[in-house]
Formats: structure tokens, C-alpha cells, sequence
């Protein structure tokens, strides 16, 4: 859900005004760093937070502790929504710049190594692992469904 999240986020012909799609990319990076966190993938939390650069504040939007997501204080008197904070939201937006290891591809990659590590070590926990394999690849599956990380996703859920 993090990496649909984060593709609306950033597609820039959607419908949602540039306010929305920062606090949605705030969201969905939010959400892969807690998981990351939660399920012990440790190599997932620092790529994930770099994307979050200081250029790239939510004013309404907080981060804390990377465990805990809340809401900010604002920006004095730009609201929400108004024409002010779009334009303050399309400049943060515009400058993010994903590197290879950022990319979604790569942090499903991540997701995929780390859960094949588990299984090594604990078997008990098959069955949890294929569900969340199964998701992994019907939510990638919505972004490019020929890469190669899309068909080791599905080779991985097939075994």
C-alpha cells in the first residue's frame, strides 16, 4: 500500500493538488520506515528516510522518532491547501530525486532478500510470508509489471 501511496505521491498528472501529495509522500515514506522498523528489515529504514530530505518538509506532517507519525503545527499563516502552500509543496515535490537504491524496485528488492533471509531461519513463518509476498506482488505489480524484481516477486511466491 506504502508503494502505491508513493507512486500517487509523485505523479504529477494526477488530480490531487501539490499539498496533498506532499503529505501523501510524507505518508507512504512514513509508512515503509515504521515497516522496516516493525518487521526488522534494517537496510529498508535508512534508503527510506533519505528520501525525506530537509528540503522536503511537510509543515503539517511530523515524523518522530521514526516510529511515529503526527501532526505538525502548520506553517504560521500559509493554510493548508491555500495557493501559497501548493506552490511551497510543488517546489519540494519537484526537487526529490530518487537514486537507484530509492527506488521502488529496489526497496520491494529489499523486502524480497529480507524475507527469503527469514525463511531461511524461521520456517514457522511460511504462511505469513506468502500472503505478504502475494501483496507484494499485486501492489508492485500495479507499477511495472515486466521487471525483473516483478518476476523474481512472482518466481519467490511460486517456490
Amino acid at each position: 500500500m506504502s508503494f502505491s501511496l508513493l507512486d500517487t505521491s509523485l505523479a504529477e498528472a494526477g488530480s490531487l493538488p501539490a499539498s496533498r501529495r506532499r503529505s501523501l509522500f510524507t505518508l507512504a515514506t512514513t509508512m515503509i520506515i515504521i515497516s522496516g522498523k516493525a518487521f526488522s528489515i534494517v537496510p529498508l529504514v535508512p534508503v527510506a528516510k533519505a528520501t525525506l530530505p530537509n528540503k522536503m518538509v511537510d509543515p503539517y506532517l511530523c515524523l518522530i522518532e521514526d516510529c511515529k507519525l503526527t501532526v505538525g503545527t502548520g506553517s504560521g499563516s500559509i493554510s493548508f491547501g491555500s495557493k501559497e502552500d501548493d506552490q511551497s509543496a510543488l517546489k519540494s515535490l519537484s526537487a526529490i530525486k530518487f537514486t537507484e537504491d530509492q527506488s521502488i524496485e529496489s526497496l520491494a528488492a529489499t523486502i524480497v532478500k529480507h524475507l527469503e533471509s527469514v525463511s531461511e531461519v524461521r520456517p514457522s513463518i511460511r504462511v505469513s510470508e506468502i500472503i505478504l509476498r502475494r501483496a507484494m506482488v499485486y501492489i508492485f505489480g500495479i507499477f511495472q509489471p515486466k521487471t525483473e524484481c516483478f518476476l523474481l516477486l512472482i518466481q519467490i511466491v511460486d517456490c
